[in-house]
């Protein structure tokens, strides 16, 4: 039976919650070893992505992806309940695009140049 990298995602992250952070190390290894005996080692960036996403559901943090030419200041409130990642982008010229979920603010120079352009033609 061959399985998916969201069911292999799954399994580890209830591995590592079942033995505590402390084993986790171990169970990643052994986890790596069992991928490898299976042939399923070319997953591991899937299976990865896979385990931080159910790791978020489970732990009910969104993900918040910012992109900017800076990485601005985020209140504690907001870090403490998401996971934020940001993403430089020098091509933005300035401002911020902010992604949660499927949803995009693009707030950035670029764009606001772009829509310029686009009402203009």
């Amino acid at each position: 039976m061959r399985y998916t990298p969201r069911q292999y995602g799954q399994a580890l992250y209830e591995l590592v919650e079942e033995t505590g952070h402390s084993g986790s190390q171990e169970i990643v290894k052994r986890f790596s070893n069992f991928l490898h005996k299976r042939g399923d080692l070319r997953l591991m960036p899937r299976i990865a992505e896979a385990f931080e996403k159910y790791s978020r559901k489970m732990e009910d943090k969104i993900r918040v992806e910012i992109r900017g030419v800076e990485k601005p200041a985020i209140p504690h409130e907001i870090r403490s309940r998401s996971e934020v990642v940001f993403l430089e982008d020098k091509d933005a010229l300035g401002g911020i695009s902010v992604k949660i979920r499927d949803v995009l603010v693009d707030n950035t120079i670029r764009a606001r140049i772009n829509n310029l352009k686009r009402i203009l033609q």
